[in-house]
């Protein structure tokens, strides 16, 4: 195979778990997971350098969900490429390959940037700002009588459809949802529905030391408020993190996603992977 870009083939999944494990803090079990149960379901662009992959960059579907309809979407994580290797533009081919791939088939691309910096790299490549998380931190209340149970990924996607879908946000399929809630209980987490003031709601969280993490809930923040010692208890954490769409009125406002080749439109788009 010739050096440059192309896709990942199976044989090229050590070279990844390589760079994934150089680049990332993941345990080497987690990165074998998320290969095995992920790998067939993504575009992975790889940059090689003596045809083996030094770079690379993971592609999931989705869509972009709004009252006009849905658009067909790619989001993009875990880009990386081992440190010897870098300064030299591979991993920026790897985002022009993907940006055209956009523009000749008519999707958008997205991703989550974990830092403020990365974010300014990624606009420098055409991407815009989108979208906003609100971080709230809760100091638990006093707990409340909660009946909780674990939902099945398909009842979690078909309830997360309901509670978003008067919004512009991103829509997954269940096999994404699958791998989102495997995840999550990868990490000692759960994924919940219960029923707070006559109606129902669900939860995806896992704890982490004495934090518990809410990835997502379709709860209004006044009643994760009223629910957090509710929540806490039932991890043995004595504090609470929920990451809270931009409409939250409370939280550290954080870049939820950045967009290539779409419309800005607030677009709620939590991820859900850790």
């Amino acid at each position: 195979m010739a050096d440059g870009v192309r896709l990942a083939v199976k044989d090229d999944i050590p070279y990844l778990c390589d760079i994934w494990k150089a680049s990332f803090p993941d345990s080497e079990e987690y990165v074998n997971l998320f290969y095995e149960k992920n790998f067939d379901r993504m575009e992975i662009p790889v940059y090689c350098v003596n045809s083996k992959p030094v770079s690379m960059l993971h592609l999931f579907d989705a869509q972009f969900s709004d009252t006009d309809g849905c658009r067909k979407a790619k989001y993009a994580y875990a880009g990386a490429t081992l440190t010897r290797y870098r300064k030299n533009g591979y991993y920026k081919a790897l985002f022009s390959y993907a940006m055209d791939e956009a523009v000749k088939n008519g999707h958008l691309i997205f991703c989550k940037p974990f830092s403020p910096e990365l974010s300014k790299y990624y606009e420098k490549l055409g991407f815009e700002i989108d979208s906003y998380f609100r971080l709230v931190t809760l100091n638990p209340q006093k707990p409340l009588p909660l009946s909780v149970s674990d939902i099945s990924p398909e009842q979690y996607n078909s309830m997360r459809d309901s509670a978003f879908s008067h919004i512009p946000y991103a829509k997954w399929s269940d096999s994404h949802i699958r791998w989102c809630v495997e995840e999550n209980a990868y990490f000692s987490g759960r994924t919940l529905a219960f029923e707070y003031g006559g109606e129902e709601y669900f939860i995806m969280c896992y704890p982490v030391s004495d934090t518990l993490i809410v990835t997502e809930t379709d709860l209004s923040l006044d009643a994760l408020k009223s629910l957090s010692g509710s929540f806490c208890g039932l991890f043995g954490t004595s504090e609470l993190k929920a990451y809270m769409p931009e409409t939250c009125p409370e939280g550290e406002k954080i870049i939820s996603s950045i967009v290539y080749n779409g419309p800005l439109n607030k677009t709620y788009s939590n991820m859900i992977l850790i």
